[in-house]
């Protein structure tokens, strides 16, 4: 099973569209690059669905569509658009596999105050998906804070749905915006591996540019790794490089 996590930025293709017209989006960009990868799950990051900035599109049904997917929306926040409809922004899920089941946690940034610099806390979320698979699988995905201190309760509130969820094996997906030395911190190493904390091959920025690696897949100790990789994206379609793994569930 192929597993991909990407942060789209929701397909603003900022680095030929540095005045966010939404009509120079490039949502067909973001398909081929997932394509390109022929994934069987995929977890979004910065996905609009019916917001004025990006054509009131539903991008997670767009990719959904276009690619052939079982897809799920799991918006962190709502604003009322221009046109008076709710646009909404967070993570989304691509999925070859039925989705059983699909929850939306909101994420507790442990704090009532924007950090210095900042007008406002962001909402951040994480989405669990049960996937009906050869084997049924847990797949979660979230986007955490560019704020140190608005992911330390997250990701205890993360550590805490992976034990409850260890009935079956799982797959955690997303954009941390920490590093595996951050994480490492966490509870996180004592119930999952981290693919990428051996090697952490940089996803962000974009391209041969990328100098950090925050994008990361961390997996149950049921899954056994055959290969994992970091997509290159040159063309700007996003500002993070697609991290992608080849995993595989040992035959009973």
């Amino acid at each position: 099973m192929r597993f991909m996590t990407y942060n789209i930025q929701i397909a603003v293709a900022r680095a030929h569209n540095p005045k966010w017209n939404p009509k120079l989006f490039d949502l067909s960009g973001v398909a081929e690059v997932i394509a390109s990868q022929s994934p069987d799950v995929v977890a979004l990051q910065e996905v609009d669905r019916s917001r004025s900035r990006s054509a009131y599109v539903d991008q997670t049904r767009w990719l959904g569509e276009r690619l052939g997917y079982h897809y799920a929306h799991a918006p962190a926040y709502g604003e009322i658009q221009e046109n008076g409809s709710n646009g909404e922004y967070g993570n989304a899920l691509l999925s070859r596999y039925p989705i059983a089941d699909f929850k939306i946690i909101n994420l507790d940034p442990g704090t009532t105050e924007p950090a210095p610099g900042h007008r406002w806390i962001e909402p951040r979320c994480i989405f669990i998906a049960r996937l009906e698979a050869e084997t049924p699988i847990n797949v979660m995905g979230l986007h955490l804070s560019t704020v140190f201190e608005q992911r330390i309760k997250p990701l205890e509130q993360v550590a805490d749905l992976v034990e409850a969820h260890a009935d079956l094996p799982t797959v955690l997906m997303g954009d941390f915006n920490a590093t595996h030395e951050e994480l490492n911190g966490t509870r996180l190493p004592k119930l999952l591996d981290n693919l990428l904390a051996s090697n952490p091959i940089p996803t962000f920025p974009n391209g041969e540019a990328a100098r950090t690696c925050i994008d990361h897949i961390w997996v149950s100790r049921d899954w056994r790794v055959k290969a994992v990789w970091v997509v290159s994206e040159r063309l700007g379609r996003s500002d993070h490089n697609p991290v992608v793994a080849d995993l595989e569930l040992p035959e009973e």
